[in-house]
Formats: structure tokens, sequence, C-alpha cells
């Protein structure tokens, strides 16, 4: 255990990023909590800023698209530890959330597997992810394509 600590700590480039891990393992537990108290809708809609200010500079694009690849890195280490469950939904809402933020129109989509057959009270089994100009983001576009989109925000 601990040597799996000391490597993380070493993949760190300063404190900052240290902080930054540990936002979001606040965030993950938060959003779990939220989820549960008020619903996936009043949680997009929290995560959403009410006027963003959107990047159209190809580098500052960029550079929001780098940092939501550390952040998504940060969040699949947690969620390994936690194995919540639907990870998938947890991860993408945190990206969300950090991407509309700093500024990148993001959208966040829900879908089904496709080919699956619904029987009463058997789990439909389902992924969550996010699109940006279009394309699947921060994970594999076949991931996303085995997957009926049933909802996206915004």
């Amino acid at each position: 255990m601990t040597a799996r600590l000391i490597r993380w700590i070493r993949r760190f480039r300063g404190p900052g990023d240290a902080l930054d891990f540990a936002r979001v393992g606040f965030a993950l537990l938060a959003l779990q909590v939220a989820l549960k108290a008020v619903g996936l809708r009043r949680v997009l809609a929290y995560l959403d800023p009410t006027s963003p200010a959107w990047l159209s500079d190809p580098a500052a694009r960029h550079v929001a698209l780098r940092d939501g690849r550390r952040i998504a890195g940060y969040a699949d280490a947690w969620l390994r530890r936690l194995r919540p469950r639907n990870p998938c939904l947890r991860r993408s809402l945190l990206l969300f959330g950090r991407l509309r933020r700093a500024g990148l129109p993001v959208t966040f989509c829900m879908g089904i597997r496709e080919g699956q057959a619904l029987v009463a009270d058997d789990l439909i089994r389902g992924h969550a992810w996010l699109e940006f100009d279009g394309r699947v983001l921060l994970e594999s576009e076949a991931t996303a394509a085995r997957n009926l989109r049933t909802f996206s925000y915004p």
C-alpha cells in the first residue's frame, strides 16, 4: 500500500497537483451524495456555468484539454480505489463541470448498451461520456459507440 502511494506522489509535479488530486477525491464523494439527494438533472444544472465564456483560441483549448486529461487520470485513480457503482457517471460529471468552467462547450451523454435484451428485474447496462465538437472526449470512441444515446445535456 505505501509503495503504491509513494509511486503516485512521485507523479505530482508539485503541491498544486497533490491538492488537485485531493480535490478530485472530495468532488467524487460529493457527487455521489448529490446524485442521491437531488438527482442527475439538478447536479448537471449546478455544474453548468450560467454564462460561460467559451474558449475560441486553439492554444487555450489545448491547455484546458490537457488539464482535463490530468484530472481524468486522478478521477480514474480514485474510482479504482473507491469502486462505486457506475464510475463512468461520476467521472463524466466531474469532468463536465471542470471543462465547462474552463470554457470548453462539452456535452454530457448517457446511453444504454446496444443489443441488450431488456428483461424485467434485470440490470440495464449503460455508459456515460463527454463529447466535444461532436467527438467522444477523454476516452475510447469504441466504448461510447457500443451504447445507444438516451440522454445528453445541454
